[in-house]
């Protein structure tokens, strides 16, 4: 069984796969907010576009660093 994290979780924007050579560079990555269980909450996007990240808040998109 899974279980919603509680704390924050650091994430490297670049990053080598185990077994793999290629380095590989995050775009973006999915938050949820809410109730633990997955069934409930909110969740928003988070996108790298030039090297700038956007949180994607429904139809809100905000710079942030």
């Amino acid at each position: 069984m899974f279980h919603k994290l509680k704390n924050k979780v650091d994430i490297p924007e670049t990053f080598v796969l185990p077994g793999f050579s290629e380095k590989y560079e995050l775009y973006g990555n999915v938050v949820h907010y809410g109730c633990g269980t997955g069934r409930g909450g909110h969740y928003i996007n988070y996108v790298n576009v030039s090297g700038r990240w956007y949180r994607c808040d429904d139809e809100k998109v905000h710079f942030t660093k």
